[in-house]
């Protein structure tokens, strides 16, 4: 799919949930692997249940702050947040076989950080055959820019066991989101 033309003029207030679900959509859509039983949004990076297969990916709420320049004498007409969103791959070694962590590690089409390039790749890049240089950006189902600028990374945790879920590695990827809090009911 082409990428769509983004007008700055566009640019619509929001809520967190439109740009969450926006993000994983566009996981889904731009990595074959992925589906609603394997990728979804979860209030928590790590979920309490882990889904059947082999790989999940979720897309959780992190922690935001509200910049005072944008507030100040605007009340909530100017409400600011500089955000963030979790992104977590995680894998299920076989526990069974030798070498399990390299293997999940580096296993080509499905190893952790094939995941991790993946999901930068959907997230930052539209298909760089197709498009190289052009960038993806968070949009509403009818197009509408949903931040106020393209998401940024700012930090990835290193490959770890995931907590409670024997067998599971995963890693969290931190990206910037900065949008326009939409408060009208």
């Amino acid at each position: 799919m082409p990428p769509q033309l983004v007008y700055p003029h566009l640019r619509s207030r929001a809520t967190q949930d439109e740009i969450l679900i926006a993000i994983r959509d566009r996981l889904r859509n731009a990595i074959d692997m992925l589906n609603d039983s394997n990728c979804f949004v979860t209030d928590q990076p790590i979920p309490f249940h882990m889904p059947n297969g082999a790989y999940c990916v979720t897309v959780a709420p992190g922690e935001g702050t509200f910049p005072p320049e944008f507030f100040a004498g605007g009340g909530n007409a100017t409400l600011t947040e500089q955000g963030s969103v979790i992104v977590t791959p995680m894998v299920c070694m076989k526990l069974d076989r030798p070498f399990r962590s390299e293997q999940a590690l580096l296993q080509p089409d499905r190893g952790l950080l094939w995941w991790k390039r993946s999901i930068l790749q959907a997230l930052l890049v539209w298909d760089p055959s197709e498009f190289p240089g052009s960038s993806w950006e968070v949009t509403s189902p009818d197009g509408r820019p949903l931040l106020r600028s393209e998401l940024q990374p700012i930090r990835a945790s290193a490959p770890a066991d995931v907590p409670e879920h024997g067998g599971w590695i995963g890693v969290q990827i931190s990206f910037v989101k900065r949008w326009d809090w939409n408060l009208k009911t």
